[in-house]
C-alpha cells in the first residue's frame, strides 16, 4: 500500500527535504546565481574546466578572499 500524496508532502516538510530526497532520488545541484552577469558566465565556464584546472582556480579565489579578509582586519584596527 502506498502512502497518500498529502502524507508524503507532510513528511518532506517535517524533514525539510524535497519529495525526491525523501524517496531517495538523486538531488540536482542548485544553480548558483550572481547578479553580475559576467561573474555568472565565468562560473558557468569554470564548470567546463578539468579537475586540475578547477583546483587551481579555487586556490586563486581562496587566496583573493583571504587577502580581502586580512585587508579588512588591518583597516578595522587603524
Amino acid at each position: 500500500m502506498c502512502p497518500q500524496l498529502s502524507t508524503v508532502i507532510k513528511l518532506a516538510d517535517i524533514f525539510d527535504v524535497s519529495i525526491d530526497e525523501l524517496v531517495g532520488r538523486p538531488v540536482k545541484a542548485k544553480e548558483i546565481f550572481f547578479h553580475n552577469k559576467e561573474l555568472h558566465l565565468l562560473c558557468a565556464l569554470a564548470g567546463t574546466l578539468s579537475h586540475k584546472e578547477q583546483k587551481a582556480l579555487s586556490r586563486v579565489m581562496k587566496n583573493y578572499f583571504l587577502y580581502l579578509l586580512v585587508k579588512d582586519l588591518a583597516e578595522s584596527k587603524t
